[in-house]
């Protein structure tokens, strides 16, 4: 199971047994999710895990004096697969293989020195499935090494995508953007090309970089304070997020938005990260609307912006200590964003304010009005199907009269054809 898998299923509640063992709580789950990126995971959280790892381990080394550090990554191992130790009802041992009962103890010490053992392996699995065994934390500290959080190989990276069918509406969304970009630069392309290969390279392309081109596609979607205020059209809230002033702002949002989204989508599902989308891109859109410095403007940085606001107030609030509250790029990307802002007076503060409203306002109000929207859609859905079966129940009986009245008039023209024989 993968780090977005996980995630999900951590967001969702679902612990079915999938570790082994149905005594697992949520809060056992959810403590051993590493965090990655800039900023790891909660301290809180980190230091309530590093406690409980320490505990488990200082237990088993009382309580089982002939087990070193190695054999309690050995024995977390061998829950999940080939077992290099045994634990039972009548063993209280655990060695390479060997088991031996302990003399001189009563039933009820036996049966506690059990469930902590049961209890240590079944976190050391957990451990191990997050790449964070408490053998390996053992070891290294036997070692005298000090591990650093949230950096080892197989914990959750901050920075990674996740796989587009996971995330569909992020990765949706990131393919338009680029799809509008094709649209929008094509008809420059001509002009552009004449630049670069007729000694104005430079002017070229800094000017592919930074500026966006002025074309139809760009006035259809662009967020025009006249065109919203008299001809009221409002759709401009929302298209103006698909546009980027130049390519290199297109090829940090679009990865940006994979980037945030990735970790949005996957904790909260898709149709509360639609719910995002749309509140980040309509933030953005208002922003521009009421405070930014043009009367035209482009607000794909705002919804950038916006998904990172979210996932950062999502890691705060509701997926605390589970999951990271930004990443490396996600610094980086806000960075060039508020860079592009004071160049760009079609982008502008206003856009990115904006858009990072929006997105704390999703990642707050994203699970109520998801909500909402299921239940509309649901009962839509549960109208229309009831008028279709109406629809074919009433076509059905059409169809049964219509059949039983031709049955009839056969018969009837029968019944005469055999009369006028008879005469």
């Amino acid at each position: 199971m993968d780090q977005w898998h996980s995630l999900r299923d951590a967001a969702l509640g679902r612990f079915d047994g999938g570790y082994g063992e149905g005594s697992v709580t949520i809060a056992k789950r959810l403590a051993h999710f590493a965090g990655g990126g800039f900023l790891k995971t909660s301290w809180e959280a980190e230091a309530a895990r590093q406690a409980r790892m320490a505990r488990v381990n200082t237990e088993e080394v009382e309580d089982v004096p002939k087990m070193t550090a190695g054999d309690v990554g050995a024995a977390g191992v061998g829950v999940g697969g080939e077992a290099a130790g045994a634990i039972s009802s009548d063993t209280l041992h655990i060695s390479s293989g060997s088991r031996s009962p302990q003399d001189g103890r009563s039933s009820e010490q036996e049966q506690q020195e059990q469930e902590q053992q049961q209890d240590a392996s079944v976190g050391n699995l957990l451990d191990e499935r997050v790449g964070r065994g408490s053998g390996g934390a053992a070891q290294a500290a036997a070692a005298g090494g000090e591990e650093e959080w949230g950096q080892d190989d197989e914990g959750f990276d901050g920075d990674a995508h996740a796989p587009a069918a996971l995330v569909p509406v992020t990765s949706m969304l990131a393919l338009a953007m680029w799809a509008v970009a094709v649209a929008q630069w094509w008809p420059v392309v001509p002009e552009a090309w004449y630049g670069l290969t007729n000694g104005l390279a430079d002017v070229t392309l800094w000017q592919l970089a930074t500026t966006y081109p002025d074309t139809p596609v760009t006035w259809a979607l662009q967020m025009d304070t006249t065109a919203v205020a008299v001809d009221g059209e409002w759709h401009r809230l929302l298209t103006a997020g698909l546009l980027h002033s130049g390519l290199l702002p297109l090829v940090c949002c679009a990865d940006g938005v994979r980037n945030a989204g990735s970790w949005v989508e996957a904790y909260c599902g898709s149709l509360q990260a639609v719910v995002t989308v749309v509140l980040c891109a309509a933030g953005a859109g208002l922003g521009q609307l009421l405070a930014g410095r043009a009367d035209t403007g482009l607000a794909g940085a705002g919804v950038c912006t916006g998904l990172y606001a979210a996932w950062l107030t999502l890691g705060l609030t509701r997926g605390r200590g589970v999951m990271p509250i930004t990443s490396d790029r996600g610094v980086l990307y806000a960075l060039l964003n508020a860079l592009m802002a004071a160049y760009q007076p079609a982008v502008g503060f206003a856009c990115l304010a904006g858009g990072a409203l929006g997105g704390v306002a999703g990642t707050l109000l994203a699970p109520l009005l998801a909500r909402v929207l299921y239940t509309c859609t649901a009962v839509t859905a549960a109208v229309a199907l009831s008028l279709a079966r109406a629809a074919l129940e009433t076509v059905r009986l059409g169809l049964g009269v219509v059949l039983a009245l031709l049955v009839a008039t056969f018969r009837a023209a029968g019944e005469v054809a055999r009369t006028v024989r008879g005469l």
